[in-house]
């Protein structure tokens, strides 16, 4: 069996401590096998030794952040063995999140022979991408729109200028993954509907909590993932009561309490499949998992997306279609993939149905143990609307909805933008790049502001990508 390798989402991690879980992390997931995938990937000179016979200007290059394409581009080399040597992945080695972006963007303005043709980026920073108007239209790479048929309609959110820019092969709907012996201890079941029903609204989420308390445990490890799938529906209101009442541990997201707080007194997480499929579960001290379950919290979001898209550089459009069309589009190889593959949940839901009737269980060798998994985060994905939330509000939060903007503008236009001199008012469209780019000239220049504004946006829980209609800012 091949070894299995494990991708911790791209953050940056401000403290040695992080760095130091991460490492762990990664050795101890190093010892789970996964099954066999039909050929390596061929990476560039500089990730691994690649005898190269090709020119460097007949190459074929994306990039990437990482090895992610461990899990899939196999099945394009099988399926075009004739590629295997002119499609070279690349890992663009960098710091943080805006190395790669501005690496990539002067790779692409230098364009030596080595621009990158496909691209892969995180879907938390798609507006930034997007912003750099580097990429071209899926359909003038020979991706139509009815090609994307099977997607989950929020996947296709990478749109630019009205046309959509790129796909991914992986959908990431956030659910609550809960431990199944404390269910049964609390609730009287593990059963994903009958704890579905325990938080099926805030003021069901509110009063499970309490139960859960009672009986000596945490609904939480923390409120920031719940400020995250709030999304529009944002409520103030339950932050406070799971904090005030003690509901949630409150205890810094990726630090050693939150990841092992599942094997102490935390009953559950908010998390997508690439996470809960290989992580969620495994006990940190003694390698041992812990018997989990899934279900629909009242609201969601979708946290891991990658996209990939072809840039204007790209040096072949038919190898460009070819690509995202065998693993993006086409149901058989993703079904293939997601038989195989431990971490996602494929974006195409024939290939979904597919697994689901079979009964397949390509998570059996991780923590989610119950039979329902993916028709549970196949609900959920069916049920997120393009702008990331369910379309569900409590009865917690309907007059709070109710103040949202909630505008059909799928943006702001410069007109839109109002300058002051120290501070900006966000309306919807909005995104740190974008607000940059009219301000500084510079998209990049949005860690400036992320930095003058952090006790705002990282109140959201949702990293520097995250900023609320109404948020004020200060622009230094």
């Amino acid at each position: 069996m091949i070894k299995r390798k494990i991708y911790i989402k791209n953050k940056v991690l401000h403290k040695t401590g992080r760095c130091i879980i991460v490492g762990a992390l990664i050795f101890v997931m190093s010892m789970v096998s996964y099954s066999y995938i039909p050929e390596e990937v061929t990476y560039a000179a500089d990730n691994s030794e690649v005898e190269d016979t090709s020119d460097d200007n007949d190459i074929f290059y994306i990039y990437s952040w990482n090895e992610q394409l461990d899990e899939i581009m196999p099945y394009f080399y099988d399926k075009y063995p004739e590629y295997k040597d002119k499609v070279i992945c690349k890992v663009v080695p960098s710091g943080d999140t805006k190395d790669y972006i501005d690496t990539v963007r002067l790779d692409i303005e230098r364009d030596d022979g080595e621009s990158p043709s496909l691209v892969l980026y995180d879907g938390d920073y798609k507006d930034e991408m997007l912003n750099m108007d580097i990429f071209l239209p899926v359909e003038e790479v020979g991706i139509t729109e009815d090609m994307c048929g099977d997607m989950y309609p929020f996947t296709l959110n990478t749109r630019y200028n009205d046309e959509l820019m790129g796909l991914t092969w992986r959908a990431s709907p956030v659910g609550f993954c809960y431990n199944l012996e404390v269910a049964e201890e609390v609730f009287g079941s593990s059963d994903s509907e009958v704890v579905g029903e325990y938080f099926s609204t805030w003021d069901n989420v509110l009063e499970s909590a309490k139960l859960l308390k009672d009986a000596g445990y945490y609904l939480l490890p923390e409120t920031e993932s719940v400020k995250t799938i709030m999304s529009d529906n944002y409520n103030q209101s339950v932050i406070d009561s799971l904090v005030d009442n003690e509901y949630s541990k409150e205890v810094e997201m990726w630090s050693y309490e939150w990841i092992d707080g599942y094997n102490d007194d935390v009953f559950g997480y908010l998390l997508p499949p690439w996470y809960s499929f290989s992580l969620f579960g495994i006990s940190y001290i003694d390698n041992t998992t812990i018997p989990t379950g899934v279900c629909a919290f009242p609201d969601s979001y979708f946290w891991g997306e990658t996209y990939i898209s072809a840039t204007k550089n790209c040096k072949d459009l038919e190898i460009a279609r070819l690509f995202l069309e065998t693993l993006c589009c086409d149901a058989d190889t993703m079904y293939e993939i997601g038989i195989n593959n431990e971490w996602d949940l494929m974006n195409n839901r024939s290939a979904v149905q597919k697994m689901i009737d079979n009964q397949d269980k390509p998570w059996s060798d991780g923590a989610l143990e119950t039979d329902d998994v993916l028709v549970v985060y196949d609900s959920i994905a069916g049920n997120i609307m393009n702008t990331g939330s369910l379309n569900n509000v409590s009865s917690v939060d309907e007059d709070d909805a109710e103040e949202t903007d909630t505008s059909d503008s799928a943006g702001s236009s410069d007109e839109d933008v109002t300058k002051d001199t120290d501070t900006y008012s966000v309306v919807e469209g909005d995104c740190l790049w974008k607000i940059a780019e009219e301000y500084y000239g510079d998209g990049a220049e949005y860690v400036k502001i992320y930095e003058a504004n952090r006790s705002v946006i990282d109140a959201h829980g949702g990293g520097a990508d995250l900023i609320y209609v109404g948020d004020v800012l200060i622009l230094p």
